[in-house]
């Protein structure tokens, strides 16, 4: 395969030379002798705690380690190319005591019960003059994956200008979206955004071009992929003299050529997936994302969003949320008053732009849930 990008963050070819392996997390699946159902599959982390014990006891034990690649993990991975190696040690078993099964009862609960979700409310405003064909953005949203329990959304924004040519980009970022959300659907483990998008590139077969943001939610990691310049917040809450607060932990940062100028991908693009910015975060329940194309960020200022997220929250309403913010970028898209867009046409190329920029208007708020342990899950 071709050269990797960024082995610490996610793994994944480069688009000429793209062709993924199926691949599994890390794993030390733990089979204790004589002891039927007994079995306990936990993470790298868990794992030398669990043969600490074995030790402590004077246990013997068989065990089966599994090394395949992983693309979450900021550790050493083997070569995609390369064959998962097992190796064995068969050992006579004692009686297991008490503290053994505690330590397997324990890291099996650890292990079971990390999966977290986003639950999601989308809502988006075409502009008045694209409202006949939908407008020109695009968004999923994912919330539990029926291969690995991953959630994930997405938001595209076909670029403007291809109508000069007759061309609606708004068919090159739903093909976009559609095609990335059935990848993640699919058995490819862990899932990641990289490879998600890179897939889905390659697949769309319409004209056009368009930006694109990700997040994706595996057990407790939010990996994120950002090119052009949609974007998103993450938020977290905090109690303050017993009210919830809610802080900027992390706010991407749009990617340009130029002034208006977003990097995008699709035809005659000289971007690829691999081109945007991928952040990896540990998320804990009630973190909150909120995910935009540029109708937002060109028309609310980051201590608005706040503020609105902050209100609309307080009752847990995520439609709520997702509504009022779309209502607000739209409402000063019409307006005169003062923008981040006037603001950079001004810093960047001294252009007096008047009040808002009036656009499509995607938003995505997503919280993120304890789910419930797939081990809990009835088999059909």
């Amino acid at each position: 395969h071709g050269p990797f990008e960024s082995p610490e963050v996610c793994l994944a070819p480069e688009p000429a030379n793209f062709g993924m392996q199926n691949s599994r997390t890390r794993m030390i699946v733990v089979r204790v002798a004589g002891a039927s159902g007994a079995g306990a599959a936990v993470s790298r982390h868990g794992a030398s705690r669990l043969f600490a014990s074995f030790t402590a006891a004077g246990q013997n034990f068989q065990h089966t380690r599994r090394h395949t690649g992983s693309r979450f993990f900021k550790t050493h991975s083997l070569p995609p190319s390369s064959q998962p190696r097992v190796c064995q040690q068969n050992l006579a078993g004692l009686e297991l005591n008490a503290k053994l099964r505690n330590a397997t009862r324990n890291l099996t609960s650890d292990a079971t019960n990390v999966d977290f979700i986003l639950e999601s409310w989308a809502a988006d405003i075409p502009h008045p003059d694209k409202k006949h064909k939908g407008g020109e953005d695009a968004y999923f949203i994912l919330t539990r994956s029926p291969a690995d329990g991953s959630s994930s959304i997405g938001v595209a924004d076909g670029v403007g200008g291809w109508a000069e040519v007759d061309v609606d980009a708004g068919l090159y970022s739903r093909e976009l979206m559609k095609y990335t959300k059935q990848r993640l659907e699919s058995d490819v483990s862990p899932p990641c955004p990289l490879d998600a998008l890179s897939v889905a590139y390659r697949m769309v077969r319409e004209q056009g071009s368009c930006t694109a943001c990700l997040a994706v939610l595996h057990e407790r990691k939010l990996s994120t992929l950002n090119l052009g310049d949609s974007g998103f917040i993450l938020l977290r809450p905090r109690d303050e003299d017993g009210h919830v607060l809610y802080r900027v932990m992390f706010e991407s940062k749009e990617q340009t050529h130029g002034f208006n100028f977003p990097k995008q991908l699709g035809t005659g693009s000289s971007d690829y997936p691999h081109h945007g910015d991928r952040e990896v975060f540990e998320v804990q329940p009630g973190d909150v994302v909120v995910m935009a194309t540029d109708g937002v960020w060109d028309n609310v200022f980051l201590p608005d969003i706040v503020d609105l997220m902050q209100e609309c929250l307080d009752g847990g309403e995520l439609e709520k949320a997702a509504k009022r913010l779309a209502q607000r970028a739209n409402k000063l898209g019409m307006s005169q008053v003062q923008s981040p867009f006037a603001e950079r046409a001004w810093l960047e190329k001294k252009l007096e732009f008047p009040g808002g920029k009036l656009d499509d208007v995607t938003v995505v708020v997503a919280r993120v849930a304890q789910a419930p342990s797939r081990s809990d899950i009835p088999l059909l």
